[in-house]
This record gives structure tokens, C-alpha cells and sequence, in this order.
């Protein structure tokens, strides 16, 4: 049987119900937010905005107050010099598609993010998947509650329509053909809504920032593709590596202080990197050994290795070897047995101590904490 929403949707427009051409949910909610906080474009110093030394006395444009739709500001994140460079030159040439390229874990999505926290610019985000079609991004029509059928943005054309930047995560995940569809919006091209005929100019502010994992003949990260060339033309690229080791050896460090462990802070935090450095080297198939690992210890897994590692040290006898404990709990228990043993080995000899004791290994369950 038809229901009365199929029956409007296959109808021609102008005998539709009430098919309404308004902006989706959000985008109208987004109007009194800019009533209320009424930000102001300002020039901020480039030292200010990212605590980058050379950069000091650099002019740079932002918005006097974030909104709703900004990011939160991370004060723990660490610029590479190289993608804040990449960042800034398209944002300031006003560039209309940038895509962030790089091994998982080093910090694409967070860089697009706190690039548009510290200028306060609003950021749309959005996380894809194999099932992700065009008119997840673009918009299509839904019922509304006259019977009838109404349009609702997508997040790409919402952004376009209110001029803010917009994020799509895990982009070469998205079938090619999918994608087609949206190349005239990474040219800040009017796109011309079929279903209503209503034509969208995008507004000063609209950009398009995309994040891939490369696709790789190892197979180490799945059901990436590669995308259609004429969509691939419309991008910028940028490739976001591991931070240098100096700059994480800070990182966790800060990290590691609070806790007031037995060797200085900065030891500590070098031997952590240390082991997240050779893993990494073992991934990506650069060194002499003969397989690659098929996981890595990210940025993002070596922070939540040092806060676990960290925080057993304190139980006392509760956790007998707090950084092979860390490691289990942050990565090593998704992991292979082999990849897992070959790993919790190189802490061993990195960090000293016994030898590696899996709670893997043991069949029931431990000791009842009354024990």
C-alpha cells in the first residue's frame, strides 16, 4: 500500500504538500546563536592563537567569540609545524576542499578541530561510513507532519548555506561514485537543489575538510578506496605524520609529572615514546625486520597508555607491573597474541622490571577482590 508520503514524494513539486525549501533543524537554530553572541571578525596574534614562538606578531583572522558549533580548545595539543603551515595558507587563500592524509592516530581530525578552536571558527563534523551516500551529506526530502514532504539539509550543504567550515571523517570509506555528487560544493560552487529547485550559493566561510587513511597494498587499514579523480582535483592534501619525538617526549611528560613518579618525568616519557616510536617504524614496514606489525601506538594510544600506567602506579601492590598493565588496558589486548608478546617484550626491556605476565593468559578469573 502507498502511504500518503510516498504518494507526495513521487508527485511533481508544485502539487506537493507544503514541500518546503527552509534550512534543516540545526541551521535554523543556528540564527538566534548568531543574534545572541554577535562575534566580530578580529585579527588575533599568530603566538596567541597557537603557541608557536616563530609565529609571533603574525595577523591572523578569526571570530571574537566561538559559538556553538566551534570546537573545544584543547590546551594539551601539540602543533606539527608542517600541517598548521598547510592549514593556514589554505584558510587564508581561501581555499575551498582540504583533505588531511595520514596513518590512524596522528591526529588529522584533532588538527582540523583545534585549528577552528583556536580562531573560534565554527565546524560542522561529521563521521562516514561504508553505507554513507551522497544525500547523507547533501540533503533529501523526509516527511513532515502536514502529510506532506519537507527538505532537510545535509551537513556539507548546511554548512554551505550558513558559510561554516565542514568536516568529513574517514572520507575514503565513502563509495567513488557517491562522492561525485558533491564536486560542485568543493569548488564553493551554487548547487542546485533537484528536488526543490531551489539553487544554494555558498556563503564566505564554507570549506570542506576531509580525513583518509591510506589505502595500502598490506591491508592494514580496511574498505578505504580510492577516490574518483575528478574529486580527487577539487582537494588540497596535507599529510599529518607522528609528532617529532621531542615534541611528544614534552607532551607526555606534562603528562607524567603530576604523578611524582621515582625517575624524572622526562626519562620517563622518553622510554614511553621510545617503544611507541619502534612500533610505529615495525607498522609501516621501515625497518630491517622482516613483517610489519598490523596495529600501531598512535599519539592517542600512547597517552592513554601513560595515564593508565601512571595512575596503576599509585595502587601499590594492587597492579604488579603498572606499564605492561597500561598497555593492556589502552592497545595491547586487542592485539594478536604474537603482535602482543613481541611488544609487551620491548617494554620489558625498555623499562626493566620482570617479565610479562598476561591477564590473558589465565583462564578463570582472578582472585574475588576479598582474597
Amino acid at each position: 500500500m502507498t502511504t500518503q508520503a510516498t504518494q507526495a514524494a513521487a508527485a511533481p513539486t508544485k502539487s506537493r504538500k507544503k514541500a518546503s525549501q527552509e534550512p534543516a533543524t540545526a541551521a535554523a537554530a543556528a540564527a538566534p546563536v548568531e543574534q545572541q553572541a554577535s562575534p566580530q571578525w578580529v585579527h588575533f596574534d599568530g603566538f596567541a592563537c597557537f603557541g608557536i614562538e616563530r609565529m609571533r606578531g603574525a595577523k591572523i583572522l578569526g571570530l571574537s567569540e566561538p559559538s556553538v558549533f566551534t570546537p573545544a580548545k584543547d590546551p594539551t595539543y601539540k602543533w606539527p609545524i608542517d600541517n598548521l603551515r598547510d592549514l593556514l595558507h589554505f584558510y587564508m587563500a581561501g581555499g575551498n576542499a582540504f583533505c588531511a592524509m595520514g596513518h590512524p592516530g596522528t591526529g588529522k581530525t584533532m588538527g582540523v578541530q583545534q585549528f577552528h578552536a583556536s580562531l573560534n571558527l565554527p565546524l560542522l563534523s561529521m563521521s562516514a561510513n561504508p553505507r554513507t551516500q551522497a544525500y547523507h551529506l547533501i540533503g533529501r526530502l523526509v516527511p513532515n507532519k502536514d502529510g506532506g514532504v519537507s527538505w532537510v539539509d545535509g551537513p556539507v550543504l548546511m554548512a554551505a548555506r550558513l558559510g561554516m567550515s565542514v568536516l568529513i571523517d574517514e572520507y575514503n570509506v565513502i563509495d567513488p561514485g557517491e562522492m561525485t555528487g558533491l564536486n560542485l560544493l568543493l569548488e564553493g560552487r551554487p548547487y542546485l537543489v533537484p528536488e526543490t529547485g531551489e539553487l544554494v550559493v555558498p556563503r564566505h566561510g564554507f570549506r570542506v575538510y576531509a580525513t583518509c587513511n591510506p589505502k595500502d597494498d598490506k591491508g592494514l587499514v580496511q574498505g578505504r578506496h580510492t577516490q574518483d579523480n575528478a574529486n580527487d582535483e577539487r582537494f588540497e592534501f596535507s599529510w599529518f605524520g607522528y609528532l617529532p619525538q621531542e615534541i611528544e617526549v614534552q607532551l607526555i611528560t606534562e603528562m607524567i609529572a603530576p604523578y611524582q613518579p621515582s625517575l624524572p618525568a622526562n626519562v620517563l616519557a622518553e622510554k614511553f615514546v621510545a617503544v611507541a616510536n619502534q612500533v610505529r617504524k615495525l607498522y609501516a614496514g621501515v625497518t630491517d625486520d622482516s613483517g610489519a606489525l598490523d596495529k600501531t601506538i598512535s599519539t592517542r594510544v600512547l597517552r592513554r597508555w601513560v595515564s593508565k600506567a601512571m595512575s596503576a602506579s599509585t595502587q601499590g601492590s594492587l597492579v604488579e607491573s603498572p606499564m605492561h598493565y597500561g598497555l593492556e588496558r589502552a592497545w595491547s589486548l586487542s592485539c594478536s597474541d604474537e603482535v602482543r608478546v613481541a611488544v609487551h617484550e620491548l617494554v620489558t626491556q625498555t623499562f626493566g622490571g620482570g617479565d610479562y605476565k598476561s591477564s590473558k593468559d589465565n583462564l578463570h578469573t582472578m582472585q574475588p577482590a576479598g582474597a
